[in-house]
């Protein structure tokens, strides 16, 4: 059986073959390793890619754990049952519960400015 480019789409539409995944706060196709926040994990083998919404309530963390969507705790914190990310000056660090995995990212390009 022949499988066609691009029929992967998933039910918003985003082709995952090509890069696509849907984003709850855009409400759009993106593709998480285009956005500006990336994190790595300790040995930078993977990556987790970080989308903040423009009010600054919300957070969606793109990983190969899984997709997390994250509310707001306070001013540097955003929480998900099973994920917790933080917000510091000069880095960024998303730890997944779960799987027992952080992510980080020291570079001062990364202050939040919702």
């Amino acid at each position: 059986m022949v499988t066609k480019v691009g029929s992967d789409r998933d039910k918003h539409g985003c082709i995952h073959s090509a890069g696509y995944n849907w984003s709850e706060i855009n409400k759009t196709c993106l593709r998480p390793f285009e956005l500006k926040n990336q994190l790595y994990n300790a040995d930078k083998t993977y990556i987790a890619s970080v989308n903040v919404s423009n009010d600054g309530e919300k957070a969606e963390v793109f990983s190969k754990e899984g997709y997390f969507l994250m509310t707001k705790k306070n001013d540097s914190t955003f929480v998900h049952p099973n994920a917790i990310l933080n917000l510091g000056k000069n880095n960024w660090i998303f730890s997944d519960k779960k799987n027992m995995i952080d992510y980080v990212n020291f570079k001062q390009a990364l202050i939040h400015t919702p």
